[in-house]
């Protein structure tokens, strides 16, 4: 049974919560992955093909509820096009880093993927590679962290 004072405090934290702007309510936090895939150029339909799997993947997680062992975090993805040129991917990799990518996933073809690696190594931000396969991409930099 429900008491004066109770309905009293329930409907007043509810008021204060909904009177708060949603700007100022808690947010889920968000976790930026860059998403670099030659989607134009003569790679460009397994380069799609890939985006639409990053794409897809990260709907379902968000509609699952984010990363539950990160309290809901959701994911954001920051698209770029290597055009199937390693230059474009080097360049399209350091512009979703600069737009607060915390994390790089492509790039599907090898030669765009090793130019990313620099980058990534550099930015100290993981770079999970989804399909490119050239031996350099993974070999360990003497020189390197």
């Amino acid at each position: 049974m429900s008491t004066r004072r109770t309905f009293l405090k329930s409907t007043l934290a509810g008021a204060a919560v909904a009177g708060f702007p949603s700007s100022l309510r808690a947010q889920p936090k968000t976790f930026k992955i860059g998403v670099v895939h030659p989607v134009t150029g003569p790679l460009a339909e397994p380069g799609q093909a890939c985006r639409l799997g990053a794409q897809m993947a990260t709907e379902a997680i968000n509609a699952g509820g984010g990363i539950k062992a990160l309290g809901g975090t959701r994911l954001e993805l920051l698209l770029g096009d290597t055009q199937s040129k390693p230059d474009v991917g080097r360049t399209e990799a350091e512009r979703v880093i600069s737009q607060g990518a915390q994390m790089l996933l492509g790039s599907f073809d090898s030669g765009s993927t090793a130019a990313m690696v620099p980058v990534a190594q550099q930015r100290r931000i993981p770079f999970l590679v989804d399909i490119a396969a050239a031996d350099p991409i993974t070999a360990l930099d003497p020189a390197g962290p």
